[in-house]
């Protein structure tokens, strides 16, 4: 798990091959998070490598078995799939610290 404030943190890698994007899921906890609980993503293009400058959705917490507990948020990497670049992570309004890397 990757963290950088202690209370959101990523399962896994925080990058993706550009190619797989498509398919391939971030993996997102929060310490506490609740059944259905809802979380507002937000990704900030750093560097200004893709066509968007920031995107933003919302995703429910699914059951998966982590350090912090039970519950998942599963974004796609879609729609920040841009070879080379780096994106900011806001959840519901707060910078987490985590930067994600889309390599080519």
């Amino acid at each position: 798990m990757i963290t950088a404030n202690g209370a959101i943190g990523v399962l896994g890698e925080a990058s993706t091959p550009s190619d797989t994007a498509a398919n391939d899921y971030l993996v997102i906890v929060r310490r506490g998070a609740q059944e259905h609980e809802q979380i507002a993503l937000q990704f900030d293009d750093i560097g200004h490598t893709s066509p968007a400058t920031w995107v933003s959705y919302r995703v429910v917490a699914t059951t998966r078995t982590n350090p912090w507990g039970d519950l998942v948020f599963e974004a796609g990497w879609k729609p920040i799939g841009f070879a080379g670049s780096c994106w900011r992570v806001i959840a519901d309004g707060q910078d987490t610290g985590l930067v994600l890397f889309v390599r080519p």
